[in-house]
């Protein structure tokens, strides 16, 4: 028995009426009556239990934001990577060697105009193998001038992704000079098979890229620099 029921008790019996009567007298207040709310601190564990598992609930989500920022702004920062260009070069290996047409000539003397007044001995055409296209147009000739006398090798160069095996030695001539629209870049070589002096060339222009060998017999290249690029 509660205490609140142990006072109405003892009120009851300090009255002169008997239990039932009061009762009676009294029953429709005592029906509406409800005990009073015990506070939330007398729930025990069930109620920390809720706040404890609401602060969990806060502090995860809070946590899975800052994860998921920092893990943006890593991403971010990272250095984005370029895309892989696919190397097409290559080398003596993949061409096959042939004699050039004389419509294939005539298109590499177009290129070069110069060539015409050579004397050629050889052309050749340089083919890949995939698809028989050429790659290089070899021209082998003589020129003969008032000065001298000079032994040409000139590689007109169809496709740059070609690398035959000379070409790493046209990179660092030490001259370099431009006479009229063509750049050129010259150094010596050494000597031919016939013991003269041989200069290594490139010349380049809009039109063609040339890896030329000349050699002359009274050593005169600047005489013939100028009369293949002068005009």
């Amino acid at each position: 028995m509660g205490r609140f029921e142990r006072d109405i008790r003892k009120k009851i019996e300090e009255s002169d009426k008997p239990f039932s009567e009061w009762f009676a007298e009294r029953q429709d207040r005592l029906t509406d009556f409800e005990p009073p709310e015990e506070p939330a601190s007398d729930l025990g564990p069930v109620k920390v239990g809720r706040r404890t598992f609401a602060w969990l609930t806060g502090a995860i989500a809070v946590l899975l934001v800052a994860f998921v920022v920092t893990a943006v702004f890593l991403f971010r920062g990272q250095p984005q990577s370029q895309p892989q260009i696919p190397d097409l070069s290559f080398g003596e290996e993949g061409v096959y060697m042939n004699e050039l047409s004389d419509e294939e000539l005539q298109e590499a003397i177009q290129l070069v105009p110069s060539l015409k007044s050579v004397t050629i001995t050889e052309k050749w055409a340089v083919r890949h193998s995939q698809d028989d296209s050429i790659v290089m147009a070899t021209i082998v000739g003589e020129q003969e001038t008032a000065e001298d006398y000079y032994f040409v090798n000139a590689r007109i160069e169809y496709n740059d992704n070609y690398n035959f095996s000379e070409k790493m030695y046209y990179q660092d001539l030490a001259n370099k000079i431009v006479v009229g629209d063509t750049q050129i870049s010259y150094g010596l070589n050494g000597q031919d098979k016939y013991g003269f002096a041989e200069y290594r060339v490139l010349s380049e222009t809009d039109d063609a890229t040339v890896y030329w060998k000349v050699s002359s017999v009274n050593d005169l290249l600047e005489e013939w620099l100028q009369l293949t690029f002068g005009n």
